[in-house]
């Protein structure tokens, strides 16, 4: 038989080893739940532990929309915040919020700490400080970035843009660098823009750095590989190579240069000789010193046998003194076609050419001149522009092969 004093004694062992760690497991219950949870019942659960708890700390940001004229000081009064600087107070008292404007007010644990909005352009922040307010301006934010628009045309592209939502500015821009025919019937479009957008949605500005426009009387494509769009290329600068315009027309020995006042060999006395002479064998071929149109052959008093090529631009070329003339008025040349043969027709001395520039009707050298726009752009210059070509022409045959199969499809 165990003795009565036995027992009591081993009972009050047993609470003492077990109501001690009892006691210690229920007050610290919480805390051992808490790192058990966050380091042991998986990422999933640790997350939402940690989004909770960090969820109680932020401020939460709310959109507020004004309803009456007013100044930011009497909206930092409505919300509890008040400046202790004469600064402050004075920037707060004449910065005026006008009626539908949006503000962004921040809350903690339902207690305002502070709000913002935009005064042109600029952030104005008012933060909850221990002693009063802070007021804070920050820049304007600006976001920069490069998309394309396309669409079909129905009366005109300035219309169809404007339709987009584009600004006028904008419309105007593109019109400006398309310079799409008077008589041309365009189609389709698809132009890349370069636009910086700032913080609150207002556009900034918007740039053209890419048009492409489909006609009836053909393709009108130009780009600027600068985002100011200042130099814009288009299709002939992606063809174009060192053969778009000859020097000369004829190979010779220059038996007289481009001036003002040269003494004349038959006609005795001085005058303006606006042309350079090329002497040559009789019947050497005389070729077109770039591509253009035929407007005049036949014979021109004292100049003979005469040809005159216009090439655009306000650019014409003028080949005198010819023995024989192989093209006629109209007929369209390119760079390095035979238009006649060295001759002496005309008041000439011996058989050469006189080969004249003209720019805009006024005569140049032609050992100076060179054309702009023939002149030949290095190969990485021509794969950009190739590859914007590229991509804008396949945007504008999408919209029109969509259009076409939506009209198919109702005709049906």
């Amino acid at each position: 038989m165990i003795s009565e004093g036995l027992l009591d004694y081993c009972m009050e062992k047993i609470l003492q080893w077990s109501l001690v760690p009892f006691i210690f497991f229920v007050f610290s219950s919480k805390f051992i739940e808490f790192r058990t949870f966050e380091f042991w019942n998986g990422a999933e659960k640790r997350r939402l532990v940690l989004s909770k708890h960090n969820r109680r700390n932020a401020p939460k940001q709310v959109p507020l929309i004004i309803d009456k004229n007013t100044s930011a000081l009497e909206l930092a009064k409505d919300f509890g915040l008040i400046p202790t600087s004469l600064n402050e107070n004075k920037f707060l008292r004449n910065t005026m919020v006008s009626k539908g404007q949006r503000i962004f007010v921040e809350k903690r644990r339902g207690e305002v700490i502070g709000f913002k909005f935009f005064l042109n352009k600029t952030i104005i922040d008012i933060v909850k400080q221990d002693k009063g307010i802070l007021v804070a301006k920050q820049d304007p934010i600006v976001i920069s970035r490069v998309r394309d628009v396309s669409g079909l045309i129905a009366s005109d592209l300035s219309s169809s843009l404007r339709s987009l939502g584009l600004s006028e500015e904008f419309v105007k821009k593109v019109t400006k660098v398309a310079k799409l025919p008077s008589n041309a019937k365009p189609y389709a479009f698809s132009i890349r823009v370069y636009e910086e957008i700032y913080g609150d949605g207002d556009i900034k500005s918007q740039i053209p750095v890419g048009v492409y426009v489909n006609t009836d009387r053909g393709e009108v494509f130009k780009a600027a590989l600068e985002k100011s769009g200042t130099k814009y290329f288009d299709l002939r600068d992606i063809a174009a190579s060192k053969h778009d315009w000859l020097y000369r027309p004829v190979n010779g020995k220059i038996t007289s240069h481009f001036s003002k006042s040269r003494f004349h060999p038959i006609l005795g006395f001085k005058r303006p000789h606006p042309s350079i002479d090329i002497s040559a064998p009789y019947g050497t071929p005389v070729r077109a010193v770039g591509p253009g149109v035929v407007i005049f052959s036949g014979w021109y008093g004292s100049s003979g046998n005469m040809i005159k090529i216009r090439h655009g631009h306000g650019v014409e070329t003028v080949y005198r003194h010819l023995s024989k003339l192989l093209v006629t008025r109209g007929q369209k040349v390119t760079a390095g076609t035979i238009v006649g043969k060295v001759g002496a027709t005309g008041l000439a001395t011996g058989p050469h050419l006189c080969f004249s520039v003209v720019v805009s009707g006024k005569f140049v050298d032609p050992l100076r001149f060179k054309p702009f726009w023939s002149a030949p752009v290095d190969t990485r210059t021509r794969n950009e522009l190739n590859k914007i070509y590229v991509e804008l022409k396949s945007s504008s045959s999408r919209i029109q092969l969509a259009q076409k199969r939506l009209s198919t499809q109702k005709a049906s």
